[in-house]
């Protein structure tokens, strides 16, 4: 199999696009998270393994955990404001399969999410 980079956004550009910098999460020394809020008050919780090129995002209301994707073989990670909110793109590339998961957060949160083959 082929080795792919995943390729990151560096903190400086999630803390000037998203207003928060990345953080490690203890005990897993190469996994970074950074946590998001619509304005309705959900919680985006995003987090991502360069190494192991891995993403997950975890959306809660409250104390109830809404969704929970876990996605491998990722080979991009972008971020961007747009339109009063924040866009979240995540390419994944594999053998025979290739997909987008976009997460757009503005007053609402909405998950996009396409895996083909190809």
């Amino acid at each position: 199999m082929e080795y792919r980079q995943f390729v990151v956004p560096s903190d400086a550009e999630l803390l000037d696009t998203l207003g928060v910098s990345p953080e490690v999460v203890e005990g897993e020394p190469t996994v970074r998270s950074l946590r998001l809020t619509a304005v309705s008050g959900d919680d985006v919780l995003i987090s991502y393994d360069v190494q192991g090129r891995s993403f997950r995002i975890q959306i809660s209301s409250g104390d109830a955990l809404r969704l929970d994707l876990l996605r491998e073989s990722v080979a991009k990670f972008t971020v961007r404001a747009e339109n009063g909110g924040l866009r979240v793109c995540v390419a994944l590339e594999s053998m025979g399969l290739a997909g987008e998961l976009e997460v757009l957060v503005r007053d609402e949160i909405v998950v996009r999410d396409r895996l083909l083959m190809v």
